[in-house]
């Protein structure tokens, strides 16, 4: 039965995944938080890299955080995990940044923008599955009619 509905629902499927266009405000409001996310993300860095270090070495910073958003881009594990500590690691060690202070650096740094804000949002995730009632299905089913686009 599903297969001679097949072109019906191709062109269901098409339609919903049409809904999900973002207009050239959406994409502005995209961009525009994304910048800012990557701003905070790099103050994070730059905070973490002056509580720790003597002196800060921006050029190394720069590269760091660079490695680190290719790293989680790669998507070899969730967050980038291990690759971007070692990238950001390298970066600072190559400036000439002793080892203790840039470990430190690397360890505030990812704990505070990413292990810290990961654990919460577990935990979010864990309250919010025992305390809210499930929804019922919004989507029609077999015999329904599709809403209007």
């Amino acid at each position: 039965r599903r297969a001679a509905d097949l072109n019906g629902r191709t062109n269901r499927v098409a339609a919903r995944l049409a809904l999900l266009r973002p207009s050239a405000s959406q994409w502005s409001r995209l961009v525009a938080v994304t910048v800012l996310s990557w701003l905070i993300d790099f103050a994070t860095l730059a905070a973490s890299g002056a509580a720790t270090l003597q002196r800060v070495p921006w050029p190394a910073l720069v590269v760091g955080f660079l490695v680190v958003q290719a790293s989680i881009a790669l998507q070899v594990l969730p967050g980038g995990a291990g690759l971007a500590e070692v990238g950001l690691l390298a970066a600072l060690l190559a400036a000439g940044v002793a080892p203790g202070p840039a470990a430190l650096t690397v360890l505030i740094y990812r704990s505070s923008s990413w292990l810290l804000p990961a654990v919460a949002g577990w935990m979010a995730y864990g309250v919010h599955i025992h305390t809210l009632r499930p929804r019922p299905h919004r989507h029609p089913g077999p015999h329904e009619p599709e809403p209007a686009i």
